[in-house]
């Protein structure tokens, strides 16, 4: 048997769409790894559970935990909660319209959440710099 060495450009993370491209090597689908520069890595398991006296909605596709690099939430379809170090939940945004799942974008100083019809932005800006109006999907 004859061992061969074969290379993958994983910096570019998970195919965008899933329709088969030209000389385009992407992952199209990763569990229980995560795609880094040049390899996979196991994921960060959670060990953290949801408290039986929150209320929080268990009805599939939520809640929604996000781990960033500088914070944690968990979403429902209405609001979103900040995941303290200790596992309690605080409620930042509650009472939103519901629409799709929640996308969030992490810049590592301040997390972007969007459901299609509500952006926020965590923490808060002191002062408004930038106003989000469209996020386009392609």
């Amino acid at each position: 048997m004859r061992e061969f060495t074969q290379r993958f450009n994983l910096s570019q993370g998970i195919k965008p769409v899933e329709r088969p491209t030209r000389n385009g090597e992407a992952l199209t689908v990763c569990r229980g790894l995560k795609p880094d520069n040049e390899r996979l890595i196991p994921y960060d398991k959670i060990g953290w559970q949801i408290d039986p006296e929150e209320e929080v909605v268990q009805e599939f596709p939520y809640p929604q935990i996000y781990v960033g690099q500088r914070y944690s939430f968990l979403m429902t379809a209405a609001d979103i909660y900040i995941i303290e170090g200790d596992g309690t939940l605080t409620e930042l945004w509650g009472g939103m319209s519901e629409y799709q799942t929640w996308h969030v974008a992490d810049f590592a100083e301040f997390v972007v959440f969007t459901n299609g019809l509500v952006t926020l932005c965590y923490p808060e800006p002191i002062e408004d710099f930038a106003e989000i109006t469209c996020f386009q999907y392609w």
